[in-house]
């Protein structure tokens, strides 16, 4: 009978085992036919030169730094593997299997119950929170061997409250946190706080304030650890500091994306989408009334007392009115309806665990200490990352996450047991239920769509450019031109996403050379750049083709055109679709024709749009006729000049006339000096009042600056300070007006921005205090449509014959990639001139082209057309080769 109760017993044990295992490679099964991702071409980079100081690594095998030892376990592998991803993802499946396994023996001993155990087991097993983790080996071996240790650590320091062996245990767990942080150091920052608070609640929930000495005795070996590896180096200190002193302020809105951030945790994104694709007004009124009717649902299943249910009330509705302070302050990080509802998320959860922890303390006590220490472990391992990104909010399944899965594992394993306890074992078995197949349904789509959009493409491309190109020598070049959809770019971008190592890492490892001996680089331009310096040999450089049938290799083409160009071809605008020009390289398209006005049936008042009505009167469009048209002197002249620059963010692309453009500073610089700069030389000293310029993007806006003028370039006066502005729109038109002052030297100085990183401006201009008085967006309007609303023919005449510079001829070129545009101003009316465009290459066959004139009353007669080629040498000549600066 024994015997037979034993092997039942046995049998039960065996299929616990099973069934975990069966969650897990449900789970994670796909990741073994993953593909090296991101930061994984460092690490093999890495190993395939372990004595160079490689990126973030350091040297040698062991390293240092942040990422010390992280290559050290995959040193005897790689002789084994080699560049096969397979056996790598293998050992990180079965790392967090491992981990699984730890997770287990901490929480059945937490929870004094194997099955409880069992239960949040399976909750750990189904993953999915922090899953991005394991698409990257770079981190799945790291983090699974970081989670394993501390998990070990919590175990035996649970142990160690058991009553047997408790030195050894203590010592054990000691071990075990040492290990976490210094094997496993750039994930382990946040450990202390679980260790604390899982011994400060087992003292006072199982012991007397008394012992409080003896607990802060026993941490004393810990924070010593702590503060050695972190806090001398002040890792985040200044991070620490800013959130507690905004606190301390009253400026409660910095925890919002923390919140967030927990929201995320405990409820999947997908989850909340579909939320709010249901509900589409309202929705914060609703997810609180909604997660007030669950709160005492499940309060009532544990017949919660009055009080708890008052409490539970009175705390939602103040998480509620919280959040909407957070919103209220129209944060730049937190400003989505998406937002709002992870920030709520993440209040009313807390609230709810700390309320139903509270009703749980009498009967279930450590399932109440459980759930505290799940909330704990949650929100703490995010603390870090958040006082590092505070305008960050972490998806679900973000690699962040990974360490505060524990706690989500722990307060859903432990409430779905409570339920069980109670004896509702069919309301238990659901909820187990619904917990596991979500995380396992969404983890499992989610990984499928990445397989597809991501390892498996990555795999075919590096198999395909090795087809395509076998071998390359040293200095060797490349170049990819992407389909213009957003879904072949982000796929490409993957490719390549190096992350702590120059992107040419990627290409490195396949060809056995060093990251610095061949170049990658994302614009023809920089290729040009880098040909006309005589940086690079136009005989080793490469340019392919990435799009829907994957890769094409153009390169002799390329090499030929820019060799020796190609012969005109003649275009008949009406069949364009059929020429034979490849927009491999720049095209030169030049047109001769006669841009005719076409008023002969025009009733007036006349509208290109059905305008009913003008807003500017005849006089006010002469001013603007005149304003405009100064701007072309204006930008011909203006000479522009910086403390730093960014990389296709030059300098020269603040008075370049082109909004779609922009200058950034040196972001490196701006962490460093947090200055900066833009001068402009008018050429001479003019009479100005004002200065306009275009925001770039609202997160990098200049908030404090002031503008300063000079008419020597030494002795500069301010005739503007901002401090503290306002958040700008991406796009936004700023006006600076001042006193008229005789200058033609204009300084923006730049001391702080929205998000503390370096300013990007789109355009500056300096306006003569002739047209102080313009309204610079009608103006900017009129430019684009000047005849809007004509009121008479005496008006109409008078803007066709000032406002030919204004008419754009548009060269529409559609490739296979996408479209290219490219203007010519008309140089005037009813003569025959001559055009020229110069048409960016993209793409490898042309499928149209076409010439157009919008917004004006006019005729475009073409006599002839002919597009060619340009060689190097004609792009040089015409000044059409761009200036890079190296980051």
């Amino acid at each position: 009978m024994i015997k037979k109760l034993k092997n039942i017993n046995w049998n039960l044990h065996l299929l616990a085992v099973l069934a975990v295992a069966f969650v897990l490679f449900v789970s994670y099964g796909q990741t073994l036919g993953m593909y090296f991702w991101q930061d994984d071409s460092a690490l093999i980079f890495k190993l395939q030169h372990q004595e160079e100081a490689a990126g973030s690594y350091g040297l040698g095998i062991i390293g240092e730094g942040p990422y010390k030892y992280l290559i050290t376990p995959f040193v005897p592998f790689f002789p084994v593997f080699g560049m096969n991803p397979f056996g790598y993802f293998m050992v990180g499946f079965i790392a967090y299997g491992i981990s699984t396994a730890a997770f287990y023996l901490f929480s059945s001993q937490l929870l004094q119950s194997r099955k409880a155990g069992f239960i949040s087991t399976l909750i750990f097993a189904a993953g999915y929170i922090g899953s991005d983790t394991m698409f990257r080996i770079s981190n799945s071996w790291q983090t699974n061997f970081g989670l394993t240790f501390a998990l070990l650590s919590f175990w035996a320091y649970v142990k160690f409250f058991s009553g047997r062996f408790r030195i050894l245990f203590y010592l054990v767990s000691l071990l075990f946190f040492y290990l976490s942080v210094e094997f496993v150091y750039i994930r382990s920052h946040s450990l202390i706080f679980p260790i604390f608070i899982l011994d400060l609640l087992f003292t006072i929930y199982f012991f007397k304030l008394l012992k409080i000495p003896w607990l802060l005795l026993r941490q004393i070996p810990f924070w010593f650890i702590f503060y050695h590896r972190y806090m001398v180096e002040s890792i985040g200190s200044s991070g620490v500091g800013s959130v507690f002193k905004s606190i301390l302020e009253g400026k409660l809105e910095v925890l919002a994306s923390f919140f967030a951030i927990l929201g995320n945790i405990f409820v999947a994104y997908p989850l909340q989408a579909k939320f709010l694709n249901l509900v589409t007004s309202r929705e914060q009124q609703i997810l609180l009334i909604s997660f007030m009717i669950f709160s005492i649902i499940i309060l009532n299943l544990f017949s919660a007392a009055r009080k708890f249910k008052i409490l539970a009330v009175v705390l939602l509705t103040a998480a509620f009115f919280l959040n909407r302070l957070f919103i209220s302050k129209d944060l730049f990080w937190y400003r989505t309806t998406s937002d709002f509802i992870s920030g709520a998320l993440g209040l009313y959860v807390s609230v709810f665990i700390i309320t139903l922890s509270l009703v749980l303390r009498k009967e279930m006590k450590i399932l109440s200490l459980t759930l505290l220490l799940g909330l704990v472990v949650a929100s703490s391992q995010i603390f870090g990352y958040f006082i590092q990104y505070q305008e960050a909010i972490f998806s679900t399944t973000h690699r962040y996450l990974s360490y505060s899965f524990i706690g989500y594992s722990m307060v859903l394993g432990g409430v779905a047991y409570a339920v069980f306890l109670k004896g509702k074992k069919k309301l238990s078995i659901f909820l187990l239920g619904i917990t596991l197949f979500t995380n396992i349904y969404l983890g499992f789509s989610y990984q499928n769509k990445f397989l597809g959009e991501v390892s498996r493409p990555t795999g075919w491309f590096y198999k395909e450019l090795k087809n395509e190109v076998p071998e390359i020598k040293k200095g060797a070049l490349f170049h990819f031109d992407i389909d213009g959809r957003n879904f072949y770019r982000q796929q490409f971008n993957n490719f390549f996403s190096v992350g702590s190592m120059p992107e040419s890492t990627a290409l490195a490892i396949y060809y056995g050379v060093d990251r610095y001996d061949v170049s990658l680089i994302g614009e023809f331009d920089e290729l040009l750049y880098k040909l006309s310096l005589k940086q690079a040999d136009l005989d080793n450089i490469y340019n392919l083709y990435y799009g829907p049938d994957g890769l094409k290799n153009v390169t002799e083409e390329t090499r030929n055109l820019l060799k020796n160009g190609s012969k005109p071809e003649k275009v008949d605008i009406e069949k364009s679709g059929n020429l034979n020009t490849k927009p491999l390289t720049p095209m030169l398209l030049t047109v001769k024709a006669r841009v005719v006005p076409d008023t002969a049936s025009i009733f007036f008042p006349y509208s290109s749009s059905g305008q009913k009505i003008s807003t500017q009167s005849f006089q006010e469009k002469k001013i603007m006729l005149n304003f405009l048209l100064s701007r072309g002197e204006y930008f011909r002249t203006v000479s522009p000049s910086s403390l730093s620059e960014w990389k296709f963010q030059e300098t020269v692309y603040v008075s370049d006339n082109n909004l779609d453009t922009s200058w950034r500073g040196h972001r490196i610089y701006w962490h460093e000096k947090r200055h900066e700069q833009l001068n402009l030389d008018l050429g001479s000293i003019k009479k100005i009042g004002k200065l306009i310029w275009k925001n770039w993007t609202h997160t990098l806006t200049p908030t404090g600056y002031t503008i300063e003028l000079s008419e020597d370039g030494n002795n500069f006066k301010t005739v503007k300070k901002v401090v503290n502005g306002p958040e700008r729109s991406d796009g936004e038109i700023v006006e600076e007006n001042f006193d008229d002052t005789n200058a033609r030297f204009v300084r923006m100085d730049i001391t702080s921005t929205l998000s503390n990183d370096a300013p990007a401006i789109s355009e500056v201009e300096v306006i003569d205090s002739l047209y102080d008085g313009i309204d610079i967006n009608k103006a900017f309007a009129f430019a684009f449509n000047p005849f809007e609303y004509v009121e008479n023919k005496e008006e109409m005449e008078f803007i066709l014959s000032r406002s030919a510079p204004l008419i754009e001829i548009v060269a529409d070129l559609e490739t296979d990639k996408g479209g290219v545009t490219s203007k010519s101003s008309v140089k005037n009316l009813s003569t025959v001139n001559n055009y020229e465009f110069i048409l960016s290459p993209g793409g490898t066959k042309i499928k149209s082209l076409n010439l157009s004139i919008k917004n004006a009353p006019v005729k475009l007669n073409i006599e002839s057309a002919e597009i060619r080629n340009l060689n190097l040498s004609d792009i040089e000549q015409r000044g059409l080769i761009k200036e890079f600066k190296e980051n």
